[in-house]
């Protein structure tokens, strides 16, 4: 039995950014060709920018695939296991013990929310990601299972909007939900499960493929609204123009996921 309110969650912040894009590619594989997570013909692999890097970009990690990248800030939860949790007696909110607490980065911190607003903003697929749980060893069952995205939140910064003060604001959810609490005020937010991103990902796969060049000038621009010095590079190739940028002004690392094509 849990004599505190709020129990730290088990494994670090890295283990689960791993594990969840792991099988966040494997998942969108899957979906949309219906092969084997085993099987997959894909290159590639994950790169996480450095922690000074992560408050200049927003986003942890970027998955780049045929469908078109999606920016994930990875997140921990608490685990909250008393009814005496301010959501309960303070606000009165229905949500029932044990429940998941998620903090976003304070604005006297960083500007990293609104970063990622203005970013999803600019028409981009941009999650905080957040696992159901907080427990290790429910951690260690997920990624031996291979449900790691199945059992993982994932919540668009425009479904939060924009924080105007200075004050702590935290997500609170129950486990299975598809909906969770913003606070300080009490405001409900949609909450998705990672099979919907997955699926929705493949689905617009199967209608076009994404143009690089277009997310190139996006960023381009998306830099000049900032009055960040861009200056050209030389290099031909969107893909390496596209990563020399993000490293260089975003202080982001871009991953890019291709899909290998069989000979059979």
């Amino acid at each position: 039995m849990h004599r505190r309110m709020t129990v730290l969650p088990e494994f670090s912040e890295f283990s689960f950014a791993y594990a969840l894009t792991e099988s966040f590619m494997l998942e969108v594989h899957k979906a949309r060709s219906g092969l084997s997570a085993f099987s997959m013909p894909w290159a590639g692999y994950p790169v996480f920018p450095t922690t000074r890097k992560e408050k200049k970009v927003g986003y942890d990690v970027e998955i780049k695939s045929i469908y078109g990248p999606v920016f994930l800030q990875f997140k921990l939860c608490h685990g909250i296991v008393r009814n005496s949790a301010r959501e309960i007696s303070r606000h009165r909110l229905h949500i029932a013990t044990p429940f998941l607490r998620m903090h976003l980065m304070p604005r006297a911190r960083s500007n990293q929310h609104q970063i990622l607003l203005d970013w999803q903003n600019k028409n981009h697929r941009v999650y905080y990601a957040a696992p159901r749980y907080y427990e290790d060893v429910y951690f260690s069952k997920y990624y031996a299972d291979h449900r790691i995205i199945y059992k993982s939140a994932f919540i668009t910064p425009s479904g939060i909007g924009p924080i105007n003060d200075n004050r702590p604001h935290t997500i609170s959810f129950e486990p299975s939900k598809n909906y969770g609490w913003f606070l300080s005020e009490p405001r409900r937010v949609k909450i998705f499960f990672g099979s919907e991103i997955a699926r929705y990902m493949a689905q617009q796969g199967q209608k076009s493929t994404v143009d690089i060049n277009y997310v190139l000038e996006n960023l381009q621009q998306f830099l000049d609204e900032r009055g960040i010095d861009r200056r050209y590079t030389g290099i031909e190739s969107p893909y390496a123009e596209l990563s020399t940028l993000s490293i260089t002004h975003l202080g982001a690392l871009p991953i890019f996921i291709y899909r290998i094509k069989s000979d059979g």
